[in-house]
């Protein structure tokens, strides 16, 4: 039974990486504004977003439909988190939204085509 318990473990957390790693690599799209932007997600679960963000840490839930991908990072000593969304739209392409000043998780994307921050972004590197 432990034997099982631990196998049914590994399956899970290799699922639940699939997502996290699937979205390694550097995308690049255009922001609502039309300005060029970069992600580059790296396997220490580490974000660059450019031109102009700090640092952050990520994670992946892919347990929620749409995915929940949430950044955190420390700046002048205070803690940061920003919600988030990501859909995976095909191997080079995703969808992604991220929600600032927000209390809770949002559950989906903005319906609104001039939503504030929904954005495709295409892979340009892995």
């Amino acid at each position: 039974m432990t034997k099982n318990l631990f196998v049914f473990l590994f399956f899970l957390m290799g699922i639940s990486a699939f997502s996290q790693s699937k979205i390694v690599g550097k995308w690049a799209g255009k922001d609502k504004n039309n300005l060029p932007t970069e992600f580059e997600f790296t396997q220490d679960n580490k974000v660059k977003i450019l031109p102009d963000f700090p640092e952050f840490t990520f994670v992946v839930d892919d347990e929620k439909n749409p995915h929940w991908i949430d950044l955190s990072a420390t700046i002048e000593g205070s803690e940061m988190k920003v919600f988030g969304l990501v859909e995976f739209v095909s191997d080079n392409e995703i969808k992604l939204e991220f929600f600032f000043n927000v209390d809770k998780h949002p559950g989906k994307f903005t319906d609104d085509a001039n939503g504030d921050h929904t954005d495709i972004f295409k892979l340009t590197k892995q």
